[in-house]
């Protein structure tokens, strides 16, 4: 997923949102800024399920809310998200070199972000969520954690 910075809520193209949601349901909602138009159409929104490889390869899972995008081509990871949960955002040194990712506060595990140098932006390699984060999502309310 690409780590941005900009974007207040997690978003995943319509498409894959059945790998990474969980607890859906329907919403239609513009949202500008968003794909080639300059804005985009969410189509639902739910508990967002993955998990990401930590700095020693240990695979950690996490949940979120996300919106599933109509259009979209990439899911957009939001680092405000990220940040508002508690965590530590980590651009230290050069993109090739240094130190980038997110610091976990609850483990202090450290998740390092990927660079595309053709792209030249950050990504977090999120793998589809194992059957125990599937069935925890299923058990969160996404309508209370849209509050939050």
């Amino acid at each position: 997923a690409l780590a941005d910075s900009g974007a207040n809520r997690h978003f995943i193209p319509e498409e894959r949102h059945r790998q990474y949601m969980f607890r859906v349901e329907k919403m239609s909602e513009r949202i500008g800024g968003m794909c080639s138009a300059n804005q985009a159409e969410t189509t639902h929104y739910g508990i967002f399920a993955a998990s990401a490889g930590d700095s020693n390869g240990k695979r950690v899972p996490f949940t979120s809310v996300a919106f599933a995008v109509k259009n979209g081509r990439k899911p957009l990871f939001s680092e405000v998200q990220c940040c508002f949960a508690g965590n530590t955002i980590i651009h230290e040194g050069h993109p090739e070199t240094g130190r980038h990712g997110i610091l976990l506060a609850k483990t202090g595990q450290f998740l390092p972000y990927e660079w595309s140098v053709r792209e030249m932006c950050w990504y977090l390699r999120l793998q589809a969520p194992d059957q125990a984060i599937c069935m925890h999502a299923n058990t969160l309310n996404a309508r209370e954690r849209l509050r939050a």
